[in-house]
């Protein structure tokens, strides 16, 4: 059996009388300008864009909603804004999108990139201190994970 954290799942159904809510369609926009954003940074090189990541700052204002209500808001507002941007989004970009809105709203959200050998597949997926967000919760088991971005520490 498998033990999936049921408050992360981007696929548990979606409440359709938020759904279109000014906030959600203002979160898909700029979901949408955010995928923008990455893809430009894509362009510059797979090492700036690693530290670009590393480097997109955690707000100090932590959202007035329950973490998991956040979690599900932002993986909500990415996918509707996939289905709208002109280009193919793959695991990257989306997971990368996660990242930064969840660093937005004041969490300190990981990208991770894995890798299986047969067959060979690279996959990326969001963790926040360790839970999976933005994917099955079992996925570790499939994946050598070679990457963790997670956000520099400021000192102030």
């Amino acid at each position: 059996m498998s033990t999936v954290d049921s408050r992360f799942s981007p696929w548990t159904p979606v409440d359709t009388t938020t759904a279109a809510t000014s906030e959600a369609r203002r979160d898909a926009r700029i979901a949408w300008c955010v995928l923008l954003l990455i893809h430009c940074a894509l362009c510059l090189g797979f090492r700036r864009f690693v530290r670009f990541l590393r480097v997109w700052p955690v707000s100090a204002d932590a959202s007035s909603h329950s973490l998991p209500r956040d979690v599900k808001d932002v993986t909500v507002a990415v996918e509707r804004a996939c289905t709208y941007y002109p280009k193919h989004v793959r695991c990257l970009h989306r997971s990368a999108a996660v990242v930064l809105m969840l660093r937005r709203r004041g969490y300190g959200a990981s990208l991770v990139i894995g890798v299986q050998k047969v067959p060979f597949a690279a996959h990326a997926w969001v963790e926040l201190d360790g839970v999976i967000v933005n994917d099955r919760a079992d996925l570790r088991k499939d994946y050598c994970v070679i990457e963790a971005i997670a956000p520099e520490a400021h000192t102030s």
